[in-house]
């Protein structure tokens, strides 16, 4: 069971790093989605801004962090709020919830390697099993 844990985070970073450095260089053509439709307006508006780059370089660097086994819990609550407004966009926006499997996918990931990383996360909660 040990490989798991090893698996889950790089089955995770892979895609982080990937789009988060597509999001700086552009080596790969993203579909968009249809025209006038609310989840076509909301991507025109958030890549018209600093938001797009601010998500790579988390995406980026969360994904880099949960490469390495020392800094991986970091880089699994850094990106877990990426993960869940992917997911949400597809539930709430993306009129054909095309992408849901993936954001689904990946959320599941991330709370696998939080799982996994309980023991080192539970001082930060306050929970250090003193009764």
């Amino acid at each position: 069971m040990k490989f798991a844990p090893i698996v889950l985070r790089v089955l995770l970073a892979m895609p982080l790093i990937i789009f988060g450095l597509n999001k700086f260089v552009g080596f790969m053509e993203m579909p968009l989605p249809d025209e006038g439709s609310m989840a076509a307006t909301f991507m025109m508006t958030m890549y018209g801004t600093y938001l797009a780059k601010f998500v790579a370089l988390g995406e980026i660097v969360g994904g880099l962090m949960l490469l390495m086994k020392k800094t991986s819990a970091l880089g699994a609550i850094i990106v877990m709020p990426i993960l869940l407004n992917i997911l949400a966009f597809h539930l709430f926006v993306d009129g054909e919830m095309s992408g849901i499997g993936m954001g689904v996918m990946l959320v599941v990931f991330d709370a696998a390697i939080l799982y996994f990383n309980r023991e080192r996360l539970l001082p930060i909660l306050g929970d250090n099993g003193a009764a």
